[in-house]
């Protein structure tokens, strides 16, 4: 063999769909990644997410602040 170049893409299985037959996959982020987010997804339709922990409140007077206007 002279040598040999893979791209992460390949080694993760990395936005593809199939591999060629040189590459070896050491991990599955598509798999993972989905995974992740039809959780996400389900999490907020079911309403555990966000949760109080989540969130953060201000001060409403400094809200104009944020659109250009003064405070």
């Amino acid at each position: 063999m002279d040598g040999q170049v893979l791209v992460y893409h390949d080694i993760l299985k990395y936005g593809v769909d199939r591999l060629p037959k040189f590459v070896e996959a050491y991990a599955d982020v598509n798999e993972v990644a989905t995974t992740a987010i039809r959780n996400y997804v389900d999490a907020t339709k079911d309403g555990s997410f966000p949760l109080e922990r989540h969130t953060f409140t201000m001060d409403e007077s400094l809200l104009d602040t944020l659109y250009g206007g003064k405070a």
